[in-house]
């Protein structure tokens, strides 16, 4: 399942938001690290597994806040 994800970051705080991770997010993460970012949110979109299926991990992996519609909750 392929998905277009986006970091969304602070080049001068390297605070990072990642929006829709969708069901890898390898190549986000890959991203983050090697641009020294610190992911603070994890934004879902919506609750597809193309867009949200590796959330729960990149969560684990990271300690960032996961934040979806409440309606998707």
């Amino acid at each position: 399942m392929s998905n277009f994800s986006y970091v969304i970051y602070c080049s001068k705080s390297k605070k990072a938001a990642l929006v829709d991770p969708g069901s890898d997010g390898t190549s986000a993460l890959r991203f983050i690290e090697d641009n020294r970012l610190k992911l603070i949110y994890i934004i879902n979109t919506h609750r597809h597994g193309d867009h949200s299926s590796a959330s729960g991990r990149i969560r684990e992996d990271t300690g960032a806040k996961i934040i979806t519609s409440h309606t998707d909750s």
